[in-house]
């Protein structure tokens, strides 16, 4: 930490910090909108005549 934000003034691997802050915000929105399409998914499969117990993710 003392080194990240100390020595470097908190900039990570050499990224311009527009760079670091589009990225960030890139992997929250993929992350908080994950949830609805996960969501979205189940609520398709229910309409089809699934229960939740049938539901099975596979890898």
């Amino acid at each position: 930490m003392i080194t990240l934000f100390g020595v470097n003034g908190g900039n990570y691997g050499g990224y311009p910090i527009w760079a670091q802050v589009v990225a960030g915000w890139a992997v929250s929105v993929l992350v908080f909108a994950s949830g609805f399409i996960a969501k979205i998914v189940i609520a398709r499969m229910k309409k089809k005549g699934y229960t939740e117990d049938e539901i099975v993710w596979k890898d």
